[in-house]
């Protein structure tokens, strides 16, 4: 079985509080993307997306960290 590493825990935990605080979804917002896209870029259905950010579920490992990578990026685009 595969081992997590140090950088995986960490943007797992990044990803989660991203959710948790709605920065994420406010990132999401500024740069204008839906959640049917980062979802499509996560490989979870927009539904899942949805859940997580009006608080009703949590991604947990590889979803929180692609979470964390698409919002990262969208970050970084919008300047925020």
């Amino acid at each position: 079985m595969p081992t997590q590493t140090d950088t995986d825990l960490l943007k797992i935990a990044r990803g989660v509080q991203l959710v948790r605080s709605g920065a994420g979804k406010a990132v999401r917002l500024r740069a204008g993307v839906s959640q049917a896209a980062v979802s499509a870029r996560i490989g979870v259905t927009p539904a899942a997306v949805s859940l997580w950010e009006c608080g009703e579920r949590t991604p947990r490992g590889e979803h929180a960290a692609r979470y964390f990578d698409v919002i990262s990026l969208l970050r970084d685009e919008v300047g925020a």
